[in-house]
């Protein structure tokens, strides 16, 4: 018989290895397969339309004051007012030397987040409220930043939407001071993002000429009133493997589609950790919530629950490796 220490190692592997394997096909979400119900959508997922109300008639949302602290505060970064578009601007204008265009557009874009449910916390509210948006994207496309769509950033890879960046965001509800480790830096965005919930996050990217020009634009905003971006901490290599070595992480959020759930990143996953990840076939995946916990034995336990409750899908750039290809299992 084996001793009960190494009981909740077994199950852990045994875990892993059904994650290896999980098919495809299989009911990944804790759904009744039969269950009827509407195809969901496949793009970026965007707004709810808001009927025969202008955005004029609609109600400023204000989020209600956190019970946890307000990791802003902890860093004395400014906190934006959210009583009016203009006491808005005024502050960003004056403490960030922003464009009142791009503020403007954030803003509807925030009362967007809102009625839609992407935007659910004080917290990350904030956090867009104060992530510029359009530092992070291309010349090209820059009149598109707050368009609710995957934008070119160049190497075939995309800026996530900023409906689907509020909603993973919240699904893995960072606390000040976790360790967040985000698979696929892309743009830098996301992080940028979660630059204003901690001051622990960790970013990998793939694609070396992308790395290089994200860490640029990093740096130049570290340099230039933006402090907060310089505690993340970024490389460039295959977020397959997690980073090892500043494991285990509070949370994990992965930025691009894949079949399966890669056990290395679930392993580098805290107990009582989440991890938010795109899976399934390419171009059509659903994003999961992906919690680690110790149930009333000792062992481990991972659910997984789709943040959009099958009601949408996502396509994201697919999940690719050192070498050529992608981590797409074979079938």
């Amino acid at each position: 018989m084996l001793p009960s220490l190494c009981r909740p190692t077994i199950a852990l592997v045994a875990t892993f290895l059904c994650l290896w394997i999980l098919p495809l096909a299989s009911p990944l979400f804790g759904q009744d397969p039969a269950a009827p119900g509407p195809a969901p959508t496949v793009d970026e997922p965007g707004e709810i339309e808001p009927g025969n109300a202008s955005d004029a008639d609609l109600p400023i949302p204000q989020p209600g004051a956190s019970s946890e602290p307000l990791f802003l505060r902890q860093a004395n970064l400014p906190i934006p007012p959210t009583t009016s578009l203009a006491s808005f601007t005024e502050f960003m204008v004056a403490t960030r030397k922003e464009e009142a265009t791009f503020l403007a557009q954030r803003w509807d874009r925030w009362r967007g987040l809102w009625r839609n449910r992407d935007l659910q916390r004080e917290k990350e509210s904030l956090a867009f409220l104060m992530t510029p948006r359009e530092k992070f994207c291309r010349p090209w496309n820059l009149k598109r930043a707050y368009e609710h769509a995957f934008l070119d950033i160049k190497y075939g890879v995309t800026i996530s939407g900023p409906y689907i960046v509020g909603r993973m965001t919240t699904a893995i509800d960072v606390k000040p001071g976790e360790k967040v480790l985000e698979i696929g830096t892309g743009s830098g965005y996301q992080a940028a993002v979660l630059a204003y919930l901690t001051d622990q996050v960790y970013t990998i990217e793939i694609i070396e000429p992308l790395a290089s020009e994200t860490d640029q634009i990093y740096t130049q905003l570290a340099a230039n009133g933006y402090p907060e971006y310089g505690n993340i901490r970024r490389k460039a290599d295959d977020g397959y493997y997690g980073w090892e070595e500043h494991a285990p992480f509070d949370k994990i959020i992965v930025t691009c589609g894949i079949d399966h759930i890669p056990p290395p990143l679930l392993q580098q996953l805290k107990v009582g950790g989440i991890m938010c990840i795109p899976v399934g076939a390419p171009g059509a995946q659903v994003v999961l919530k992906v919690t680690k916990a110790l149930d009333e034995d000792g062992e481990v336990t991972v659910t997984r629950e789709d943040i959009y409750k099958g009601r949408k899908k996502a396509a994201f750039v697919p999940f690719t490796k050192k070498g050529g290809g992608t981590h797409y299992q074979k079938k």
